[in-house]
């Protein structure tokens, strides 16, 4: 008989061989939320399974949330290309400092079940001081950060200790000056792109390019990769997602929906990409393109511009900016940046500088002051929020 177990906190232990269905949230969530979530979940059946909810998810969009169904075999399917990728074996010792109801956290575990390495886990809330003494007190071998992770260890200036082996980057684009300030410092980092929908990394960076400074994600063994004709990037991979289940309203009722998005075993993803000889190059996702005047522009790329700047003009407070577009009557859409300090004058030099370097049609006519920049527990922007915020301040 299934049986449903739930976990809110950040430090869990999964039985990798249990038929058990397990359901991993974040405690941050109202108990209500977290119930109707359980709940959402138990009309599916799905032994030996793992639901976590889907990357980006914030308690103010619940009750649009999927939640996504991976099986523990597809889990290890991943944990396995990893540790193959990483020459990882029970030699190794894992800090984990990820949240496990995140793919991120959660996949750590998986691979050193394989390899029966060790698992350090920092529960205690991410601490850049904190995280170099353990690095170097339990002479960790292996770990997963963020990019904005990464961003604190070199706004410190901490050197990575020589036994640090790999760190695997994740949750979102690592500029190219982050990369290399970071390994100037010594971090061993090899940037990485994955999804919840495949348990983790798709392609990483190969551990022979961190002294050439080759940061090229080579696609890893449990995937095939090819693209839609128009540029979206899809997958067959045997760590893929079960499916989705969906709370929908019909009429004044809601209803739980069950959907396997997989077509002839390829899942199609929204990021748009490019695959050359066997490497993985994203282009961001589908809805970070947008027309303006006709033509086609990469929000994914104007971000990286902006914070480039922002990171040389005010990094002490580089979370308080964002980029994106709006729609506009004549233009189609139109770029707009937002700012969350209160430093009015450095944010104009910042628009200033911004607009000396794009093109006229990805020029932002202002700065807008909103009251904060949310981000997702991983550290990504929630634009569908600050575009709510703007339309509450046009009123």
């Amino acid at each position: 008989m299934d049986t449903h177990q739930r976990h809110f906190g950040p430090q869990i232990l999964i039985d990798w061989n249990s038929q058990n269905t397990e359901v991993l949230l974040n405690p941050a969530w109202p108990k209500e939320v977290r119930s109707d979530l359980v709940k959402l979940s138990e009309q599916f059946p799905k032994p030996a399974h793992i639901w976590i909810a889907s990357s980006g998810t914030s308690a103010q969009s619940l009750k649009s949330v999927k939640m996504i169904a991976l099986s523990r075999s597809a889990f290890l399917d991943s944990a396995q290309a990893v540790n193959q990728h990483l020459k990882s074996d029970s030699k190794d010792v894992w800090l984990n400092v990820l949240p496990t109801f995140h793919v991120g956290g959660l996949s750590i575990y998986a691979r050193a079940f394989l390899s029966q390495a060790p698992v350090v886990s920092l529960t205690s809330g991410w601490d850049p001081v904190q995280f170099h003494q353990v690095l170097n007190h339990k002479k960790i071998t292996l770990t997963s950060l963020v990019p904005t992770q990464v961003f604190d260890l070199i706004q410190k200036k901490l050197i990575a200790p020589v036994h640090l082996r790999a760190v695997v980057v994740g949750g979102g684009a690592l500029s190219a000056e982050l990369y290399n300030l970071a390994l100037d410092l010594g971090w061993p980092l090899l940037p990485s792109f994955g999804m919840t929908e495949c348990c983790s990394q798709v392609a990483t960076a190969e551990l022979s390019g961190i002294k050439s400074r080759n940061s090229k994600m080579k696609i890893l063994n449990h995937v095939q990769a090819a693209l839609t004709p128009d540029g979206k990037l899809k997958i067959k991979s045997q760590a893929l997602l079960t499916g989705y289940a969906q709370w929908q309203n019909q009429g004044e009722n809601e209803k739980a929906v069950w959907t396997d998005p997989k077509a002839q075993d390829w899942f199609v993803s929204e990021d748009q990409a490019i695959l050359e000889n066997g490497y993985l190059i994203p282009q961001g996702r589908s809805h970070q393109y947008v027309k303006i005047l006709g033509e086609g522009v990469s929000l994914f790329r104007l971000q990286e511009i902006l914070e480039q700047i922002v990171r040389q003009e005010d990094s002490q407070n580089w979370q308080d900016y964002a980029l994106l577009a709006v729609p506009q009557a004549r233009k189609e859409n139109e770029i707009v940046i937002v700012h969350a300090g209160r430093n009015s004058a450095q944010a104009d030099k910042i628009l200033n500088i911004y607009n000396s370097k794009v093109l006229s049609i990805e020029k932002s006519e202002k700065i807008i002051s909103v009251s904060s920049i949310p981000r997702t527990d991983l550290g990504k922007i929630k634009y569908e929020m600050i575009a709510q915020d703007l339309k509450n301040l046009a009123r």
